[in-house]
């Protein structure tokens, strides 16, 4: 299973679309109440006092489902086109977690009126997104080279 190039990278992409969870992705300023963490899971307050403020449920359930179908991709190694259909899958969900991060911020910021600014892990569905489509480009060269071994038999 990891003598393959696209398993490495799927587990790379695991990695980073599991970071989120624990790397703030932007945060909010607001003069007058303090400084609020946004994750993929959670909003946090950093100042004036550390405390959880609320559940980010529309971000942790499609980072969590799309982690999910990159684990069950990675573990599919022997099923070529169908690790090929969840990657496919999985890089559309990718896309729609980085748009969905920009809205939860945008629309969060408009709510609070204060400033806001993005960390690492705002850009990190995208970065997915590309390590999923450049395993799905050595899954179709897999595929490509089975078929050519099986017209050499």
């Amino acid at each position: 299973m990891f003598r393959r190039i696209q398993s490495l990278i799927l587990i790379v992409a695991l990695i980073t679309a599991c970071l989120p969870f624990f790397m703030p992705i932007a945060s909010i300023s607001v003069d007058t109440v303090g400084i609020y963490d946004i994750y993929a899971a959670k909003i946090t307050e950093r100042m004036p006092e550390a405390g959880f403020i609320a559940w980010n449920y529309p971000n942790m359930i499609l980072t969590g489902f799309s982690a999910a179908l990159i684990f069950v991709g990675l573990l599919l190694y022997k099923k070529r086109s169908l690790q090929m259909r969840l990657c496919i899958v999985n890089t559309v969900l990718q896309i729609g977690a980085f748009v969905l991060n920009w809205m939860t911020v945008v629309g969060l910021n408009k709510n609070a009126g204060g400033e806001w600014h993005t960390f690492v892990a705002f850009g990190f569905p995208l970065v997915t997104a590309i390590l999923v489509f450049t395993s799905i480009r050595f899954i179709i060269r897999d595929i490509a080279l089975m078929h050519l071994y099986d017209r050499i038999r």
